[in-house]
């Protein structure tokens, strides 16, 4: 008896902890919002998403590391409704880090700068009433 509860305690750790490491990892988001398929494609090393989200606004992936190899990466904007996103970055594009272009529908170019370092963007989603509904914030490093 106490082998088959030792048994079933064992199993269950093993079902809980693939449980969690399914939830961390960038195969378990729905394409176009977790880690970008187009990401390494368009440049930048992604790190794991393990992104923290305010009042359902969130941006995928929320860490880039870019580098002389992979100058660019692409992240994805996301809010509980279609409001209208602000881009700011107070250190990237002043030292020259990195700098982030609007593509549309939410997704954002990060494109290297010339300069070593790590910076902070944050992007607000707000209402159709300019409301803010919520903040996300990517994490940018450049390895030139």
């Amino acid at each position: 008896m106490i082998n088959l509860q030792r048994s079933f305690g064992l199993l269950t750790a093993v079902f809980v902890a693939a449980v969690l490491a399914g939830c961390g990892g960038r195969g378990s988001t729905s394409p176009g919002y977790g880690a970008l398929p187009g990401a390494s494609q368009a440049g930048g090393k992604v790190a794991p998403d393990k992104c923290s989200h305010q009042h359902g606004v969130s941006v995928r992936p929320c860490r880039v590391t870019l580098t002389a190899s992979q100058p660019t990466a692409t992240v994805t904007a996301k809010g509980p409704s279609s409001g209208k996103f602000t881009v700011r970055d107070n250190r990237c594009k002043k030292n020259d880090i990195a700098t982030i272009s609007d593509q549309g529908s939410n997704e954002y170019l990060v494109t290297a700068g010339k300069k070593k370092g790590g910076c902070q963007v944050s992007f607000t989603d707000k209402d159709s009433h300019g409301n803010i509904i919520g903040r996300a914030t990517l994490s940018v490093t450049n390895k030139p």
